[in-house]
């Protein structure tokens, strides 16, 4: 039935007690049925028990009821069950809704508006559908970091669900010391990559996410030429895991280029710049190790071997000149014009070479001879279509008591199995051949 009115029950002759039961229709859910008085009893069905002795009939009341719906408004779990209230007062039910990342602030009367009751607000005599009105879940960002006096240490960020946010780009107090500097935050302890600082992210993680600073720094390969020509120093780059230590250890190999040195044999390269023979080599590679606090550095000291710049070569009857001491250096393009225009012109000079090896800027081993050649005032020779100033080389005879000096040049006139040495200068008529007394050993060089 709907809205009361009158039932009647029909008697069947018994004297048993029967029950019956009255449920609320159309236009439910707007009515408590209150019974067979006035009285509200808050009941949607009504049970009536009597003895059917007779035919009976009955007043059913009725009372306007209100009601509060609730829509989860992007719930993903949880239910609200509707609120009906009498006449009168009701009470706003607590959200039963749950949504993932998202905090329950309260209930709206629209899908897309403010707050407008809380749980436990009361209203009167109206029907109310509410939305459930969520904010963003706060989460925090851990950034883990070595500071400035060497010791694991972090600062926090607070994020929200589902939210850009911006990684610390940087941090006043980490270790910044022998060349390290912040690079990347990582996701682990162990990473040496990550994310740039300073770059924007979003995370839909309902737990705290901790970052690790990764730091970077370059690494040399310096060349010290203990006494001889420069070299350049070589580079990389290494990355290291403030938090959990963890380090990239780059491996450089040492460089091909060789210094020179006069009157000396270039060995290789050591760790020590005492050492007497080579542990690198072109070829070789060098690991930098783990150490937050090591040096950015590492210093590589030339190995040499003394050699006489002239030798004589007992098989060959030559002498043989190392590491350029003769013929000096290459002519500019320019004068290399004038001196390939004039050579056969020009008159010869006093030195001729015999069995050349090296010059300061290639390799020219030859078993041949080279006349110089007299241009304006100074000598040149020619080899392999170049031109190379001539400074001969100071040189000490030392022989009986005596000793005499000047600059040592070898003969035009040398036979194939003896070489002569002629003093230019002041000891110009000077010869001393090696069939003479006179070794090879001795004559030394005077630096």
């Amino acid at each position: 039935m709907s809205e009361g009115g009158s039932v009647t029950l029909t008697s069947d002759g018994t004297t048993s007690t029967h029950t019956v039961t009255i449920s609320e229709t159309s236009p439910s859910p707007n009515y408590f049925y209150v019974g067979t008085s006035t009285t509200p009893t808050s009941l949607t069905t009504y049970t009536y028990s009597w003895t059917p002795t007779s035919n009976k009939s009955i007043n059913i009341y009725t009372e306007q009821r209100y009601s509060i719906t609730y829509n989860g408004n992007g719930n993903t779990g949880g239910s609200t069950s509707t609120t009906y209230y009498r006449y009168g007062t009701g009470t706003v039910a607590s959200c039963g809704y749950t949504r993932t990342g998202y905090d329950f602030a309260g209930w709206a009367t629209s899908a897309n508006g403010g707050v407008v009751y809380e749980q436990g607000d009361t209203v009167r005599n109206t029907y109310l559908t509410l939305y459930a009105v969520w904010t963003r879940s706060s989460y925090t960002n851990y950034y883990n970091y070595r500071n400035t006096d060497g010791d694991q240490d972090w600062t926090a960020q607070t994020r929200y669900y589902n939210s850009t946010y911006t990684l610390l780009s940087s941090i006043s107090d980490d270790y910044e010391s022998n060349g390290w500097s912040l690079y990347q935050w990582g996701s682990s302890s162990s990473a040496t990559s990550g994310s740039s600082p300073g770059s924007t992210t979003s995370s839909t993680s309902t737990s705290t996410i901790e970052y690790y600073a990764i730091s970077k720094r370059t690494v040399y390969l310096s060349y010290n030429s203990n006494g001889g020509s420069s070299v350049s120093s070589s580079s990389g780059t290494q990355y290291w895991n403030q938090y959990g230590n963890a380090y990239s250890n780059p491996r450089l190999s040492i460089t091909s280029a060789e210094p020179t040195r006069t009157g000396y044999e270039f060995l290789g390269w050591s760790t020590s710049s005492t050492a007497t023979s080579a542990d690198y080599v072109y070829g070789s590679t060098y690991t930098f190790s783990n150490g937050y606090s090591s040096s950015a550095t590492k210093t590589f000291y030339a190995v040499w071997e003394a050699r006489n710049p002239a030798y004589y070569d007992s098989e060959g009857g030559y002498w043989y000149v190392e590491n350029g001491k003769l013929p000096q250096s290459k002519v500019s393009e320019s004068l290399k014009s004038t001196l390939s225009g004039q050579w056969g012109s020009l008159s010869n000079g006093d030195v001729y070479y015999m069995g050349v090896e090296e010059l300061a800027d290639g390799d020219l081993t030859t078993d041949g001879g080279m006349q110089s050649k007299v241009y304006g005032g100074n000598e040149y020779v020619k080899f392999n279509g170049e031109y190379y100033l001539v400074e001969p080389i100071r040189w000490r005879l030392v022989y009986s008591s005596s000793q005499k000096e000047g600059y040592a040049v070898e003969n035009t006139s040398v036979l194939a199995t003896m070489a002569e040495i002629v003093f230019v200068g002041s000891y110009s008529s000077t010869k001393i051949g090696v069939g003479a007394g006179y070794s090879a050993e001795s004559v030394t060089l005077l630096l």
